[in-house]
């Protein structure tokens, strides 16, 4: 009988082989560590195709961590102390086989005006108080922070947001956007997504659908204005106890639940559209819900 024998130097090099072949997930992610000084109230520009994207508030230089995609070609970092511009480089023309998903965390200081843009790559910001301009096309956004001025745009990815600001401006085609302990001046709309509005205290604010749900659960101060049309999508309104506003809805054909008030009139025996118009509370504030087809409550 033929006996085979091993060779050493080929059973070394059968284990190199499977050595590299280990780490090679490990190898194909670059890492990023650099530092740049930022102005207090500099502007700070970052942009990513896939991956993510965190933003952290601190203090002092803006530090950049994280892994690029094995074939993005670089990490371009340009700019100066009152404008820098982190943007994560790929190939021009960039194949669905190839690896470009690249994670970034950045700390930058709380005072930056922060501009972030992605295509499929998450977006989220924790404790930055100035400006906030963020795009997403399908990547999901969330910012927890307490913006002055708040601007949020994307086509398919959730919005999810958590603090109050000056103003703020929320846009969406196809997605749900989330507004948690909002103040100040709110516009939101979407087209196919609902707008879900918990906590805070609304100064003035202008919410739409085409065909999603718009639920709010807020308290109005005296003098606070809240226009809401929503045109298939159902609209439930919750008020605070002791609240103070003056309330007209219209519907086209949507049943009005009003839980605050007298009930809903027709507008026309031959229509089935339904008026209301009443106070609670004195009517310091100023409610005005249009809907064509989806229900409205009032509670």
């Amino acid at each position: 009988m033929t006996q085979h024998r091993i060779i050493p130097g080929f059973l070394a090099l059968c284990l190199l082989w499977t050595l590299a072949v280990a780490v090679l997930p490990a190898l194909a992610e670059r890492p990023v560590d650099e530092t740049r000084p930022l102005d207090p109230g500099g502007t700070l520009e970052i942009s990513n195709v896939a991956g993510s994207v965190t933003v952290l508030g601190g203090s002092g230089q803006v530090e950049i961590t994280g892994t690029l995609g094995d074939d993005v070609e670089e990490l371009e970092i340009e700019g100066d102390g009152s404008h820098l511009e982190i943007r994560v480089k790929t190939p021009r023309n960039t194949r669905s086989d190839m690896d470009i998903d690249s994670h970034l965390t950045i700390r930058a200081p709380n005072g930056a005006l922060l501009e972030v843009q992605t295509v499929s790559a998450s977006i989220a910001v924790e404790d930055l108080d100035e400006r906030l301009e963020l795009q997403s096309v399908s990547g999901e956004i969330r910012a927890e922070s307490r913006p002055r001025v708040l601007t949020v745009q994307t086509v398919s990815g959730e919005i999810h947001t958590t603090g109050a600001s000056e103003r703020a401006e929320v846009q969406s085609v196809s997605s749900l956007i989330e507004l948690g302990e909002i103040s100040g001046r709110i516009q939101a709309s979407t087209v196919s997504g609902g707008i879900r509005v918990t906590g805070g205290s609304l100064d003035e604010a202008e919410l739409s659908s085409v065909s999603g749900d718009i639920e709010v659960t807020t308290d109005l101060p005296a003098g606070a204005e809240l226009h809401i049309s929503n045109h298939s999508g159902d609209t439930i309104l919750k008020l605070g106890g002791g609240a103070s506003a003056s309330f007209d809805v219209t519907t086209f054909s949507g049943d009005i639940d009003n839980q605050l008030g007298p009930p809903a009139e027709r507008t026309s025996k031959y229509a089935p559209g339904k008026s209301l118009e009443f106070s609670v509370g004195g009517g310091s504030a100023r409610v005005e819900i249009e809907s064509f087809s989806g229900q409205v409550i009032l509670k």
